[in-house]
């Protein structure tokens, strides 16, 4: 048992300091990383004026992958919300009634878009609903006011913790 401890220890102190090379390299510094026994560290900082957290987050078959949420600090409004159509959202749709549609086929039949009609078809021009797309089928979703994406994998090394970062809140900006 103390070996496995150990051998825990180590992978988020290693975890750790990958992270806080990320924040370096991100420009908010190691202070950003906080650890917490045998828990994976937590990354927290502010960029671009928008507050970015990203922890570890279980997944459903029981592996581990990382969470990363944006807020947007009131830039981002609480009543939008951007995310993959599923077999849920036809309900939802029942009850809410029917989601902004953008004349965009491909787009209308993989995102869901909820919030202020006119605000949402100004927003999302032809360069916007692409990038849209991509983070909602990646992961992602937008909703009370925050950006969140799940990803399926433990992310143990700096560059991929500045990537995630910055494909997050490329969306943000």
């Amino acid at each position: 048992l103390l070996g496995w401890s150990g051998f825990l220890k180590a992978k988020v102190r290693a975890k750790a300091a990958a992270w806080r090379e990320a924040a370096r390299l991100l420009g908010v510094g190691g202070d950003a990383v906080r650890e917490a026994g045998l828990t994976t560290p937590r990354f927290v900082a502010t960029i671009d004026g928008f507050s970015v957290t990203v922890a570890a987050a279980a997944r459903r078959s029981g592996d581990v992958g990382e969470r990363i949420e944006v807020d947007g600090l009131g830039r981002i409004s609480n009543r939008v919300e951007l995310r993959a159509e599923d077999l849920g959202t036809e309900a939802q749709k029942a009850f809410r009634g029917p989601d902004v549609e953008t004349g965009d086929a491909e787009f209308d039949r993989s995102v869901l878009v909820w919030g202020h009609p006119v605000l949402l078809s100004a927003l999302l021009d032809a360069e916007t609903r692409r990038r849209v797309r991509w983070f909602v089928e990646s992961g992602g979703r937008v909703r009370g006011g925050a950006i969140v994406r799940a990803v399926d994998r433990e992310i143990s090394d700096p560059d991929g913790l500045v990537e995630l970062v910055r494909e997050t809140l490329a969306l943000a900006v």
